[in-house]
């Protein structure tokens, strides 16, 4: 993959660790000379976005989703939806040329299959707390690095499910050579890391 496009919302606490991540990422892949946009999903259009896609030879996208959109920006009030940056419908025309890794919940269950050149993601929540967004973020980092050097995507989904497991059992404070047994976090870390392994897949 020869350019990527990150795109990162950040309007809660949520969005606001996952945002350290798409920050990591996009420092790791100039470091490694390869070419990345870095923007604010709160602020796009569609226009804009399909303009950047059409530099895009994959999408990373970081945030909130819904089991058929990428959110772009929250629900105003009570009665206000969350606005779609990316949904199913769009999904076809949009991302025709673009394979897509997302970092939210949900996306895999229906935004997933619509994307016609692949995407990997999680079906289910994505838990995080900021005791323990550094461990989860080395998972998240790496894991899109190799989408982003062109693993395929089968390859990627169950790269990261066995990294995950890897970190559930570096918090497992039952087992002795854990290095993470001691973490103020570790049971939450260890459930949290292993339904994230249950989750992630590659559709369609």
């Amino acid at each position: 993959m020869s350019n990527a496009l990150i795109v990162s919302t950040q309007y809660d606490r949520d969005s606001a660790l996952t945002r350290r991540w798409a920050e990591r990422l996009h420092g790791e892949l100039l470091n490694r000379n390869i070419a990345n946009i870095f923007v604010d999903g709160s602020v796009l259009n569609q226009s804009a976005l399909q303009d950047l896609l059409s530099f895009a030879d994959g999408l990373i996208f970081f945030g909130h989703g819904s089991q058929s959109a990428l959110i772009s920006r929250p629900s105003k009030g009570l009665l206000g939806a969350a606005k779609p940056l990316l949904d199913s419908a769009s999904a076809s025309t949009l991302l025709a040329t673009c394979p897509v890794y997302a970092v939210c919940c949900d996306a895999r269950k229906i935004f997933g299959p619509s994307c016609p050149q692949g995407f990997v993601g999680y079906d289910r929540g994505f838990p995080i707390k900021e005791t323990a967004e550094r461990e989860f973020g080395e998972v998240v980092v790496n894991s899109a690095i190799s989408f982003v050097a062109g693993v395929p995507l089968a390859k990627v989904a169950d790269t990261t499910k066995q990294m995950w497991l890897l970190l559930a059992s570096d918090f497992d404070r039952t087992a002795a050579g854990a290095r993470l047994k001691n973490h103020p976090d570790a049971q939450w870390g260890k459930t949290a890391a292993e339904a994230l392994a249950a989750g992630i897949g590659k559709e369609p």
